[in-house]
This record gives structure tokens, sequence and C-alpha cells, in this order.
């Protein structure tokens, strides 16, 4: 990860109250590398130790147990960042390039989570672009909003086609918006989707 340039503005926290709040966190023109090794491991998450597990710690009596440390970050935005991804999970390590990324967080709260709105804009790789805006709630992943993708290119993702699908992508662009909304609910993913797609100028291989 590199950065040219991170500011944070409006800090203020109290100990008696357990509380620590930030007006904004602004990150501009820096780039970041991410990768899925061949074992599917994903940067940087394969960086964090593994958790032992171990005795539950002793509870806490009422007379000792403290008020959990309370967060709040009014706003984090982004700007001018470049976001590369290579999966060496797959043939040929596919990489994925966004461009100039711009997004925007707001009301980022803790340790009760409450809905997100966000805001993501971004170039993909030669001519693409997506967009997309709404909320999200982390635990439980909830996710309404909309999501449009422009001129992506098809060719970028032939190396996740199924095996047994014997065509190989060579060219065409994916247009899409779509209206989308995720809950997780007791281990799976429910939702709808809502939209249309466009495919463009497609041309495949017989692999």
């Amino acid at each position: 990860v590199k950065l040219a340039k991170a500011v944070l503005s409006g800090g203020r926290a109290s100990l008696k109250e357990r509380t620590f709040e930030v007006d904004a966190v602004d990150l501009q023109n820096g780039s970041i590398q991410l990768s899925r090794d061949a074992k599917g491991a994903l940067s940087p998450l394969a960086l964090l130790r593994e958790t032992k597990k171990g005795k539950a710690p002793a509870k806490a009596s009422k007379e000792t147990a403290a008020a959990p440390f309370r967060y709040k970050v009014k706003n984090v935005s982004g700007t001018g960042l470049n976001i590369t991804f290579t999966d060496r999970m797959k043939e040929d390590s596919p990489s994925f390039n966004l461009r100039k990324l711009h997004f925007s967080l707001a009301n980022i709260t803790g340790p009760r989570l409450l809905p997100i709105p966000f805001k993501i804009a971004a170039g993909y790789g030669k001519k693409g672009n997506l967009s997309a805006s709404g909320t999200v709630n982390p635990v439980p992943l909830k996710f309404k909003g909309n999501i449009t993708l422009r001129g992506i290119p098809l060719a970028d993702f032939d190396a996740y086609l199924p095996d047994n699908l014997n065509i190989t992508l060579a060219d065409g662009t994916l247009d899409t918006k779509l209206a989308v909304n995720l809950a997780q609910a007791k281990g799976s993913m429910t939702g709808s989707f809502r939209g249309g797609i466009a495919v463009r100028s497609f041309y495949s291989l017989d692999a």
C-alpha cells in the first residue's frame, strides 16, 4: 500500500465516557496491490496470525465490567487510488485494475454497527468504468444499492468459466445497471436483482 497523503481531522476522545470520534479521514493518490495465492489465501489477510483457541476468559463481575469503548467516524473518503488484484489461484494469474478510484463512506460506528452509506466510482482496465452507491451493513451482511458497469471487457474473466465449457472469451464488453438488495441470514445470502444487461461485440473461440 502506498499513499501520497492521508489526513485525519476533527478527532476527539473521552476516557471517562469511553468514546472516540473522528470527523473525517481522507486518503489521496495511492496504489494498493492485492492478491490471492495458489492456496486461496487473500492478502493482506494472509499476514494475520491465526487465532489459537484457548480457555474462555473469566466473566467479569457486574462491579468490574466496563462499558465497551464506542467509536464513530463521520466520513471516510478516498480519491485518485489505483488498485490491482492478481489471482494466482487461476491459470496465467489474471489481474484486474481499478483506476482513479473515488469513494466515500459515512457514519461508521462501533461496537454496534449501523448501515453505512457509500459511494464508489472508478475506471476499469483501459476503457471500462464502474460505479456503485447505497448502504451496507457489515454484520449481519446487508447490501442495498445500485451498481453500474460500462465497457467491462469479458475476456478478462475467461479464467473463471467452468472447466467443462469448451470456449474461450476472445472479445466483447459488458454494460449493466442493477438495483441490488442482499441480506445474509443463517449463513446464506438471499435477495433480489432488478435491471438490465447488455453484451456488445461478443466473440468466442472453441477451446
